[in-house]
């Protein structure tokens, strides 16, 4: 669709250090208008969806217009996550970009005979999130022209997503920047996901993961909402206790900062190593100074000061998730 406006998908903003602090102690903004949305339309939309996802959609109205959840296949594992977001005669699917297809095709499939349709509104759409312990003070656009505000939390300061349509976006970015949000690129955001512990599609979250794994069940999943898609696997996981492995976080020694995809060992007493895990996401920490890291850990392994290696000789301690966060 091209480009919405001009802060779209940038990197930076010229300092990524003031952007990362500005959401850590102000307000920073966020566009996240390069996501895919799908729009579900249709009398039986609400009891269609209420089958597929893992969330409870009754909870979702007007006093609560935006609703984590995922989409799961038959054995439990990720299709994709996602928010659906109350849109009075429709209901909004904010998906990752690269799963945007996937979950159309994924959905159309179910549609039976149900009053139902799903609409590809990606590039119709934009989304600018305000992050940070001050986002509550700013005076947010009017609802109206298709505007929806949803609490969201990319970066553990918590703040807001704003969904509107595109054509307005520019207007109201510059009405955002005029009253102190400082924009934050792509850079800044993903520094501030991994020291807040937050998983990300195509990184943590993948099709061989369960969302248990992640940390997702208090925010993505009902526990007494009744069937869906990979419910059973789910329940079955549950009434065991824990998965066997989780999302862990990794504080490093040194200045390297070990890459997606290494592998993390611990080594036993007797000099072997033994595997633990893989590394899916990585940065140096602005705010710890320190190289960190997000892997998928076996659990025997993942306790908070468990000492962890990569095969290159890094030395990590395992730390509890959220490196950084509110308090």
């Amino acid at each position: 669709m091209g480009m919405i406006f001009d802060a779209e998908c940038a990197l930076d903003f010229g300092d990524v250090a003031s952007e990362h602090e500005a959401v850590r102690t102000s307000v920073g903004m966020v566009d996240r208008s390069a996501r895919g949305f799908l729009a579900v339309t249709g009398s039986d939309r609400l009891r269609w969806l209420q089958g597929l996802v893992s969330n409870d959609l009754r909870m979702l109205g007007e006093d609560r217009p935006g609703l984590p959840l995922c989409f799961l296949n038959a054995t439990g594992h990720m299709v994709s996550d996602g928010v659906a977001v109350y849109r009075g005669d429709a209901i909004l699917l904010d998906l990752p970009a690269c799963n945007r297809t996937r979950v159309f095709e994924w959905l159309q499939q179910y549609i039976i005979a149900e009053d139902v349709e799903v609409v590809d509104q990606t590039g119709y759409l934009a989304c600018i999130s305000l992050q940070g312990p001050k986002a509550a003070e700013i005076a947010l656009p009017s609802e109206g022209e298709g505007k929806v505000v949803v609490a969201a939390d990319h970066t553990g300061e918590g703040g807001y997503d704003i969904y509107l349509p595109a054509e307005h976006a520019g207007a109201t970015w510059e009405q955002l920047r005029g009253q102190g949000c400082r924009p934050v690129g792509e850079l800044a955001s993903e520094v501030l996901r991994i020291e807040a512990g937050i998983p990300r599609y195509g990184a943590e979250l993948t099709s061989d993961t369960f969302p248990l794994e992640c940390g997702l069940r208090a925010s993505h999943i009902s526990a007494d909402k009744g069937c869906y898609v990979g419910q059973e696997v789910i329940a079955r996981i549950l009434s065991r206790g824990h998965t066997n492995r989780c999302l862990t976080g990794l504080l490093f020694d040194g200045d390297t900062v070990p890459q997606p995809g290494t592998p993390v060992q611990m080594i036993a007493s007797e000099g072997q190593n033994l595997s633990a895990g893989v590394i899916t996401s990585s940065c140096r920490s602005l705010s710890l100074g320190a190289p960190i890291a997000l892997a998928m850990v076996r659990r025997e392994m993942a306790r908070p000061g468990q000492r962890l290696a990569t095969p290159s000789g890094e030395r990590a301690l395992v730390t509890e998730l959220p490196f950084v966060g509110r308090e």
